[in-house]
């Protein structure tokens, strides 16, 4: 379940700094490390949700950084705060980029991903297999983490048009699973 991050502050900044105590986040802290998310009370310039579980607790957080003149998402950032809902924030991530593209209007989005985190391959093969964008390319020792340790970045960008496609094909096989059940 989606909801603004902004409502959900007070529970999300808390999870924040949990995660970034957490020595194992080495690839979603960059340099300089903010010590707090900066919710925006708006969404003119980014589009910040919570991902909730069905107990209503917060399990992730999704920024969307929006340039409005060019009708383009810049970037994403997200972070998963637990092992577990793994198919829940799935879900609301695809959901999310759904929004992005439906809701709010947007023609594509562009993100990059840290290459050695083991994330990377999971946007990587979607992408590929499911043909919604592209692999622009890869910086080498691009960003920079806490600990001064230089990563590669792969950037992607996925297109409108190419979820749409993706969508369909995907309602195409659900109905299709749904009526051979009926049979």
């Amino acid at each position: 379940m989606l909801e603004p991050a902004f409502i959900n502050q007070t529970e999300l900044q808390k999870l924040y700094s949990s995660f970034i105590s957490d020595k194992k986040s080495v690839y979603a802290l960059p340099f300089p490390l903010r010590y707090q998310l900066l919710l925006e009370e708006t969404n003119l310039y980014s589009i910040q949700i919570v991902s909730k579980n069905v107990q209503n607790q917060i399990i992730g957080y999704i920024e969307a950084q929006i340039d409005r003149y060019n009708n383009i998402v810049e970037n994403v950032f997200m972070i998963k705060f637990c092992k577990d809902n793994s198919y829940i924030f799935t879900k609301d991530t695809l959901d999310f980029v759904s929004e992005l593209f439906d809701t709010h209007g947007f023609e594509k989005i562009v993100f990059q991903t840290i290459i050695q985190n083991p994330a990377n391959s999971i946007f990587s093969r979607f992408i590929k297999e499911k043909k919604v964008g592209r692999l622009i390319g890869v910086l080498k020792e691009h960003r920079k983490n806490i600990k001064g340790k230089n990563f590669d970045v792969a950037l992607y960008e996925v297109y409108k048009t190419s979820w749409k496609r993706f969508l369909n094909k995907q309602e195409t096989l659900l109905h299709k699973k749904n009526n051979d059940l009926e049979v």
